[in-house]
């Protein structure tokens, strides 16, 4: 199993910048290392730290992509709300919350506005 902070250095340092998260994860996942829900958020969280909020949306994506395999909290979902409004701006953000079902809808989600 790959460490998080492998995957971590992998993705901030592309040197592409049309290639994003889901590349590296692509080719970690194609290797046959499995990933843990926990090695990815760890991720997401790091790169929050370093404002790389696009790659950490990314990894979000190809989370949601996998949902069979990577169960999304509604902290997840909050967080991606978040990085949603970082990234695509606060109406993009809007209409992603107006997506989500009510049963998702709790004090994090309305806390991450």
């Amino acid at each position: 199993m790959l460490k998080w902070n492998a995957i971590y250095k992998k993705i901030s340092m592309l040197e592409n910048p049309n290639m994003g998260s889901a590349s590296v994860l692509n080719e970690v996942e194609n290797e046959g290392k499995r990933l843990s829900k926990w090695e990815l958020c760890r991720v997401v969280k790091e790169l929050r730290k370093f404002r790389r909020y696009r790659f950490a949306l990314e990894v979000y994506e190809w989370m949601n992509n996998r949902a069979e395999i990577y169960r999304i909290t509604t902290s997840d979902t909050a967080i991606q709300l978040d990085l949603i409004a970082k990234v695509h701006g606060i109406s993009s953000a809007e209409k992603y919350f107006m997506k989500l079902p009510d049963a998702l809808k709790d004090k994090r989600i309305y806390g991450s506005f």
